[in-house]
């Protein structure tokens, strides 16, 4: 017969076997983990701030410069959302027609022209309770990578065939 100190023993035991790894976290609130994330993927990260101090990630992919903007941020720090941002220029190849097309066909991205001669993509980040998990993130980059080849064609090419 086990004693009351066993059985607690073996529901610990058990329920510590039991119990699921706790997946990687990123965080919206830590930037260094984001560039650290982008830099095991092989990118470049440089940390800086932007206009209103608060954080910012220059990276690159496939020799596509973008950006990492933090927002709702608090004195800060503490942000809530990001985006990541790349801007082409489009020699105004891309017609409005062109980015609607891309923006209704398009599940993650966005397009919109910053003037006549360039125009800007963008995806957003909304963190749950400021975080989400380091495989789920890098899902995204996955698909923001993706994007950003169809983003180059579509502006060198006037490639308009879109692949999810």
């Amino acid at each position: 017969m086990i004693g009351r100190f066993g059985q607690g023993l073996i529901v610990i035991l058990f329920g510590t076997i039991a119990m699921p790894a706790f997946a990687q976290m990123i965080s919206s609130q830590d930037p260094g983990g984001i560039a650290k994330l982008l830099r095991d993927r092989g990118q470049t990260a440089i940390i800086t701030v932007d206009e209103f101090n608060d954080p910012f990630i220059e990276t690159s992919v496939d020799n596509v410069d973008y950006n990492i903007i933090f927002y709702g941020c608090t004195e800060h720090e503490d942000c809530t959302s990001l985006a990541l941002r790349t801007q082409r220029m489009s020699a105004g190849r891309a017609s409005f027609e062109a980015m609607n097309t891309w923006n209704t066909e398009q599940r993650w991205t966005k397009l919109y022209t910053a003037d006549v001669n360039s125009v800007i993509m963008e995806m957003d980040f909304l963190f749950r309770e400021g975080a989400m998990s380091e495989a789920a993130f890098a899902a995204y980059l996955d698909i923001w990578d993706r994007s950003i080849a169809q983003f180059v064609r579509f502006i060198d090419d006037g490639d308009y065939e879109f692949v999810e």
